[in-house]
């Protein structure tokens, strides 16, 4: 009997023990990767399918991916899900444009990670884009409005193609959904204001461009400006790090407008030598960067507030404020010379909607602009010499924008007319007339 017994109870644990044996232990599971859709510059959608557990529940699945990788793990980027079966999908973000990458599915269970076939793709080129824009200028009749903004672009291509369209409102609470009337023909970054905007306001639209790849962006708005005022009677901007405010003057000879004083000046003239409205000398095509200040002490004498150099720049845009006296041909202060300064741009150092006047401009006025225009005899500075004062008190030299078979039109007060010149590093004063008048 208790040899019976004790076969029994050997029997009952070996059954057990076999069936223990018989549980399949763990392993890691199998699954596939998706191919990639919704592939842009940044983003794309991949996913995977879980096609066994590995007979262990699933804690995580998702996908992993990499552009130097090739072969994605969880320690590179990863999207993480609860999927435990069947198919899934996940976003994979803050992808670079234009770049190769690897891609697969995992799943996790308590045996470890398993992982699908790996995958590559190549995501798009990314598009431009135009933020904080900004509406320089004064909305009043008869001036000129621009738009700025930052623009960027993921592969650094450049802008090509922008387009704008201006908008007009009676009120500033227009929405983006419903941003006011189109303006017709108002197409550009610039809007010249017309009559009919009076007490209106005034906002624009872009819609950034690049010269290749992606090369249109999302439209973005700027704010309102406005109401539109009346025509200003005065100009209020930045020069030599100081607002200034200038008065406009309306010539009786052509109806044109005219800031009333030379760039610089303290005020109007008294008289054709009244020094403290001499103002500054500026080298042909140079910004205001200082090199035309100048000291006036009286009529017939004043101190250049900077230095002289002999060397000639090799920028439009020279960061310094050093007079250029060299007289080696061509005589100009930048190497190579060009005329893609004033020329091609004539606002120079005037203010936005004016600008250095052309030939043309001037000669219109005749020796009336003497008077009319309140102008001085301030004379110029000279390219050579230690760039000397030249003519001060006994006539006044003012540049134009005009070039001629490489000639530097200016005007003198004593002929009231036009003279061409070829030296452009002379420093002669500065007038500036209204874009739109």
């Amino acid at each position: 009997m208790r040899y019976l017994l004790f076969v029994c109870l050997f029997l009952y644990l070996a059954g057990i023990s076999c069936k223990k044996d018989d549980a399949p232990s763990a392993t890691l599971p199998s699954l596939t990767t998706t191919p990639v859709s919704n592939i842009s510059g940044s983003i794309a959608v991949g996913g995977g399918a879980i096609i066994d557990n590995g007979n262990a529940d699933i804690s995580a699945s998702g996908i992993c991916w990499s552009s130097t990788n090739k072969m994605p793990t969880i320690s590179d980027d990863t999207t993480k899900g609860n999927t435990s079966n069947g198919a899934f999908t996940a976003q994979m973000a803050n992808l670079q444009p234009s770049t190769a990458y690897y891609v697969r599915a995992y799943a996790i269970n308590s045996a470890g990670v398993g992982y699908g076939e790996v995958l590559s793709f190549n995501t798009g080129n990314g598009v431009p884009e135009a933020k904080n824009p900004l509406i320089e200028g004064q909305p009043a009749l008869t001036n000129k409005i621009k738009v700025s903004f930052n623009y960027s672009d993921p592969e650094n291509d450049p802008q090509a193609g922008t387009t704008y369209q201006w908008f007009i409102a009676n009120n500033a609470t227009d929405t983006i959904s419903s941003p006011g009337s189109i303006i017709s023909g108002a197409m550009d970054s610039v809007y010249n204001i017309a009559g009919t905007d009076l007490n209106k306001f005034l906002r624009v639209s872009i819609t950034p461009k690049s010269s290749s790849g992606a090369s249109t962006g999302t439209t973005i708005f700027s704010k309102w400006v406005g109401p539109v005022g009346p025509a200003l009677t005065t100009a209020t901007f930045m020069y030599n790090g100081q607002e200034v405010t200038y008065g406009i003057i309306t010539s009786s000879t052509t109806g044109k407008k005219w800031l009333d004083r030379n760039l610089g000046a303290l005020q109007v003239a008294t008289s054709p030598t009244d020094y403290l409205a001499y103002g500054d000398l500026f080298q042909w095509g140079r910004p205001a960067d200082g090199h035309q200040l100048i000291n006036w002490t009286s009529s017939t004498a004043g101190t250049p507030i900077n230095g002289t150099t002999e060397t000639k720049f090799t920028s439009n845009s020279p960061n310094s404020n050093l007079f250029v006296i060299t007289n080696t041909a061509p005589h100009d202060w930048v190497d190579p010379s060009n005329f893609n300064r004033w020329a091609n741009d004539p606002q120079g150092a005037c203010p936005f909607g004016w600008h250095v006047p052309t030939k043309t401009e001037w000669s219109a006025e005749g020796k009336s602009a003497i008077n009319n225009l309140h102008l001085t005899n301030v004379g110029e500075r000279a390219n050579c010499c230690g760039g000397i004062l030249l003519q001060t008190g006994i006539n006044g030299c003012y540049w134009t924008s005009s070039i001629q078979s490489q000639l530097f039109y200016f005007f003198l007060t004593s002929e009231g007319g036009s003279a061409g010149f070829n030296v452009a590093n002379f420093g002669r004063s500065i007038r500036c007339i209204k874009d739109f008048n």
